[in-house]
């Protein structure tokens, strides 16, 4: 394999637009390739340890999807704060997303976001950001 980054360089982090995507074919991962302590590695983002880049696990990724559902659950999260914030819940809309637990988030990315007994609009708006950020995600 062609090291697409700075050989030179020890640490290295690409700009958004210079990152080269990868899938694990193993596990369906995907991340970005950069570089920390002259190792490669593949940095998956939303909080999740970096893995350890090896060519025969990961290949690149065709498809552009620019974001994952950890984003997808933040966009969510943030927008249920506005939406408490409106509603006059100003405690729970000050909720931040570095704050929550790993459960917490899973459940933003992956769950039914503010909970099957929250409100039935944050519900709907849970959902509507999900089906319109569908499309993007890795």
């Amino acid at each position: 394999m062609t090291e697409p980054l700075p050989i030179d360089l020890l640490d290295y982090e690409p700009k958004p637009e210079d990152r080269v995507y990868y899938e694990s074919v193993l596990h369906g991962y995907r991340g970005y390739l950069m570089k920390a302590g002259g190792k490669l590695y593949i940095e998956r983002g939303g909080g999740l340890p970096k893995l350890l880049y090896h060519n025969i696990e990961w290949k690149p990724d065709k498809v552009l999807r620019p974001i994952t559902d950890w984003h997808v659950g933040l966009v969510a999260f943030e927008a249920d704060k506005a939406l408490l914030f409106a509603l006059g819940k100003l405690k729970e809309s000050r909720r931040q997303w570095l704050n929550l637990s790993q459960d917490d988030k899973m459940q933003w990315a992956h769950g039914p976001g503010p909970g099957t007994d929250a409100e039935p609009v944050r519900l709907e708006l849970y959902g509507a950001i999900r089906a319109c950020l569908k499309k993007l995600v890795a």
